[in-house]
């Protein structure tokens, strides 16, 4: 019986599955002896093992092949590499102007009016030159000294000054025409068929030009839209900028004749007095100088140019207590007045007051570092071997 029964246990089909009836393993079950499980059966433990495993090698495989397969990051380009690598350039060095050795005094011309620059009454206004308009400049102060030079300051520029316009005579009008018939309706062009008059072009503005070519140092450019604005109006104040481009130009009889026009226009133009003064200097006519200085001061007390010129001029004559007397005036007006400073400053170490040089030495260092910048290292040289 026995045999039988291992007999239907172990017998399976000729293809190795085991027997697809149930009946068999129901006998098998009651009589205790179940069927053995096959030996190349896998269970649900292994199962989860396995597919774990081949998840993480194609996760791994997949990443390596995206490594190696990818193509690697772009190069970086070499005009920005050159870029971010190049060093900055150095700085250009101006060549070097000469310096006064230490210690020494440069004398310096007198001080020309630096007028304002405010356009013409009379001038219809206009657009701006084609290039950019410069950049209204502070007062200028002329390199501060006890003795005049041929060198003139840059000079500012004053617009003109409106001549009186004669009375107008208004003539009989003529006897008006009869207005003529009015023109038929199917005649008159529609409105949209009406052309807008074409805007007329704006007329030179030959002050600010002049004005501009003068600051540039393009003088026969300024001259020309100079001469432009005189033969449309007359004024002092052009005459005066004329004048200050002879003297530029080393034309001084040429100046002293636009001064004199300038002057012959308005008595009391203070500006073109004291410029024509500067020219006298600058011709060694003395009492002239002094002459036009005086009267400049005779109509304005506080204008500062003149008194430093007459100040200049009573040193150079041998009157050191008349300069020091009126630069201390020029001063007590103005006290940030850089050439006033360095000017008495020189005077006080000509005549030994140690005190007031070393006072007014610093002074210009304040007020004139930046406009005199050619002055300061011999200041400051002259000011070691004061207080050392």
């Amino acid at each position: 019986m026995s045999t039988i029964l291992e007999a239907l246990r172990r017998h399976t089909p000729e293809d190795g599955a085991p027997l697809p009836t149930s009946n068999a393993d129901a006998v098998l079950a009651t009589l205790g002896r179940g069927r053995r499980q096959q030996k190349g059966s896998v269970s649900l433990k292994m199962l989860l093992i396995y597919g774990a495993s081949a998840v993480i090698l194609g996760f791994v495989g997949l990443s390596a092949l995206i490594y190696f397969v990818a193509p690697s990051a772009a190069p970086r380009p070499a005009a920005q590499a050159a870029t971010t690598s190049r060093p900055s350039p150095a700085p250009t060095r101006l060549p070097a102007t000469a310096q006064p050795s230490p210690g020494e005094t440069r004398p310096a011309a007198p001080f020309s009016s630096g007028p304002t620059s405010r356009p013409p009454a009379t001038t219809t206004p206009s657009a701006p030159p084609p290039v950019s308009a410069p950049r209204q400049p502070s007062p200028q102060l002329p390199p501060p000294s006890l003795t005049a030079r041929n060198a003139a300051p840059p000079p500012d520029v004053v617009p003109p000054r409106p001549a009186p316009v004669p009375p107008q005579v208004r003539a009989a009008a003529p006897p008006r025409p009869a207005p003529p018939p009015p023109a038929p309706a199917d005649a008159l062009p529609p409105p949209s068929a009406a052309r807008a008059p074409s805007p007329q072009p704006a007329a030179p503005n030959h002050f600010a030009l002049g004005v501009y070519n003068q600051r540039l140092g393009h003088y026969g450019d300024a001259l020309s839209h100079y001469n432009a604005l005189l033969a449309q109006n007359d004024s002092a104040e052009v005459h005066n900028n004329v004048g200050l481009i002879d003297i530029e130009m080393g034309r001084l009889d040429d100046a002293l004749r636009e001064y004199q026009r300038a002057i012959a226009m308005d008595p009391k133009y203070v500006k073109a007095h004291n410029n024509l003064g500067v020219a006298y200097m600058r011709l060694n006519r003395v009492a002239d100088a002094s002459a036009e200085f005086r009267v400049a001061l005779s109509i304005d007390d506080r204008n500062v140019e003149s008194i430093v010129n007459l100040a200049l001029l009573q040193k150079s004559s041998g009157r050191p207590a008349e300069a020091r007397d009126l630069l201390r005036r020029a001063i007590r007006i103005d006290p940030s007045s850089a050439g006033s400073h360095y000017n008495l400053a020189v005077l006080a170490d000509e005549t030994g007051d140690r005190a007031s040089a070393v006072e007014h030495y610093r002074a210009f260092l304040k007020y004139g570092s930046v406009s005199h910048g050619e002055l300061v290292t011999s200041v400051r040289a002259r000011l070691a071997a004061l207080t050392g």
